[in-house]
């Protein structure tokens, strides 16, 4: 029986560990040196007409407040800008956060409720993520979310995805705005794109074509 040399083993090694290097163990965002950004400041989104609100209300008084949640907790912005809720009435809340919203909110219950809590999360804050990613797909969007946390979120590129040309399609007023952005450097925390707005939609690229089967 023939022996393999050491030669031919460690050979044999190096060959099946380059083969097995993916472009998912190269690193993100490299430099060679260390250096700071200054950040863009990050937006919050606005609540808009139609946009579907859940809205959760407290208060240590439990009697006082059940008059005010028994129709439920989610509520529809009107066309108008205004929210209509049991017992408070329409109340303005078109280009206000969440949280200035919610303050709106608890500032007209207070009028009937002592101490007054206000939780209010805008469920049509969405963005998407589409391509070589591990779970592509629709993610809610809070107050502080950026490119890199929803990479996190979905799961992570693909070993198959390109790095160095992220799309991105936001929309900025009547239109559509492309952007590129690079993962494979640090220029992506001086884009306007670091921080992620309101129906956001990301597409990681393949580096090369698959098969259709």
């Amino acid at each position: 029986m023939r022996h393999t040399s050491p030669f031919c083993l460690s050979l044999l090694a190096l060959v099946l560990l380059t083969a097995c290097a993916t472009p998912r163990q190269m690193a993100l965002f490299a430099s060679s040196d260390a250096t700071e950004y200054a950040l863009p400041e990050p937006q919050q989104a606005p609540i808009e007409p139609y946009d579907r609100l859940l809205i959760r209300l407290s208060a240590l008084d439990q009697v006082a407040i059940t008059p005010y949640r028994e129709l439920g907790t989610e509520f529809y912005v009107a066309s108008d800008g205004n929210v209509l809720l049991p017992i408070i009435g329409a109340v303005p809340v078109a280009g206000l956060t969440e949280q200035q919203a919610a303050d709106a909110i608890a500032a007209r219950l207070a009028t009937g409720v002592v101490n007054p809590v206000v939780q209010l999360t805008d469920q049509s804050l969405i963005v998407t993520i589409l391509g070589e990613v591990g779970t592509p797909g629709r993610y809610g969007l809070r107050s502080a979310l950026t490119l890199p946390d929803l990479l996190g979120l979905a799961g992570g590129l693909t070993p198959n995805a390109r790095r160095d040309d992220v799309l991105i399609l936001r929309r900025e007023g009547d239109k559509v705005v492309h952007y590129h952005v690079s993962l494979a450097d640090n220029s992506l925390f001086s884009s306007p794109c670091y921080w992620l707005r309101r129906d956001d939609v990301v597409i990681l690229s393949p580096r090369r074509s698959r098969p259709i089967h």
